[in-house]
């Protein structure tokens, strides 16, 4: 299953063939949106994934630090936690990732 979240919509597919979830947002990025998108993702599927690809959005990034790792917000950091899942980064404009 990958989950990526666009700016107004969370997108999220079971490997590549598998059934797809879209969810619609509310214009503008937030924490709460990002992560309520993908509750109900998570819900859909029946189950979490063990990572979430995303990029460095404000909302979940706070700043990069100097030695490559990501200082991330407080919303983040509690939903990474209690889901136990891994974050991981795209690199915009990668389109292998």
């Amino acid at each position: 299953m990958s989950i990526t979240m666009m700016s107004a919509i969370c997108s999220a597919q079971r490997r590549l063939t598998g059934p797809s979830f879209r969810q619609a947002m509310i214009a503008g990025r937030s924490s709460e949106a990002w992560v309520d998108g993908h509750v109900h993702a998570f819900a859909f599927f029946g189950r979490v994934p063990v990572s979430v690809l995303s990029d460095n959005d404000k909302c979940l990034v706070a700043r990069n630090l100097s030695d490559g790792t990501r200082q991330r917000t407080r919303l983040f950091s509690g939903f990474l936690s209690h889901y136990l899942i891994r974050d991981r980064y795209g690199r915009p404009g990668k389109g292998n990732e």
